[in-house]
Order: C-alpha cells, then structure tokens, then sequence
C-alpha cells in the first residue's frame, strides 16, 4: 500500500465530481472531505488495530475508506460489497492510487451473501446500510451467516 501521496497530488481535484461520505488520511496530513470519520468510528466500534491476516467483509462500502483502513491495518483480503458502481464512487480510482492488490469490490446485494459464494469472515462491517433496506431483517441472517464478528 502506497504510503505517500504521489508528486502533486490534490486531493479536491483527484475526487472531483465524486461525492465524499468519508473523512480519512489517505496520506500523510492529506484528508477526505467527508462528515463520517473513519478512524474515529472504528474506535468507537473497537475494531482492532492489527487486522494482520484477517478476512474483511465491509458492505456498502461507497468511497471504500473503511476497507482500505483495515488494508492498512493488516488485513490478508477485503471484499467491499454493495450495488453501486465502484468507478462511480471513487473506489476503483482510490484503491489503485494506494497500489492495493488485496481489496475486491463486487457489485452485489447483501441479500445475495452466502458462505456457498463468499466464504466466510473474521469481522464485518455493516455501516450505513441498514435504512436503506426493504428488508433489514434478512440482510441481517446473511450477514449473521457469513461473519465471525461484526461491527455495526
């Protein structure tokens, strides 16, 4: 994972037209511009600081800043999960800035999770899903289903 930002990078004009949900350091003293901090809710959610070999499965993940802060924090494999269009949302462009190789979105609902197709995982993220839901109640079997812990 690329730990400094490259020669002239800005980050306004990196993201333009792509709406931010997610303040986090790509960088060093180099910010998102979102209202949902991602450090501040994985304190506050207890996620570990050592992700070292763990398997991830963060659902809706819009900008992907929480998967790419557990990259960050160890973690073998992440699979970001959601129906929205990843080149869209700036998750393609930021996940291949960060030269990471380990991080996969798929475009899929949560209603489709199954340990048959996506194995199983150490921990969960589920955050900002659940309203948006027609039926929150199954989304939450399949996830109950594929994790072994889960923050949401």
């Amino acid at each position: 994972m690329r730990n400094a930002a490259p020669p002239g990078f800005e980050i306004a004009q990196f993201f333009k037209g792509i709406y931010i949900f997610q303040q986090w350091e790509m960088f060093p003293g180099c910010y998102t511009g979102g209202g949902k901090n991602v450090l501040g809710t994985m304190n506050w959610l207890k996620v570990p600081e050592d992700l070292t070999g763990k398997r991830v499965l963060d659902i809706a993940p819009w900008n992907g800043f929480f998967s790419f802060e557990c990259i960050r924090r160890g973690a073998s494999e992440v699979v970001s999960l959601g129906p929205d269009d990843p080149s869209k949302t700036g998750y393609d462009k930021t996940r291949d800035l960060l030269e990471i190789d380990n991080c996969i979105y798929r475009q899929e609902s949560v209603y489709d999770l199954s340990i048959a197709e996506h194995g199983t995982f150490d921990i969960v993220l589920c955050l900002g899903l659940l309203y948006h839901l027609r039926y929150p109640l199954l989304a939450l079997d399949r996830i109950y289903e594929s994790r072994r812990n889960t923050y949401m």
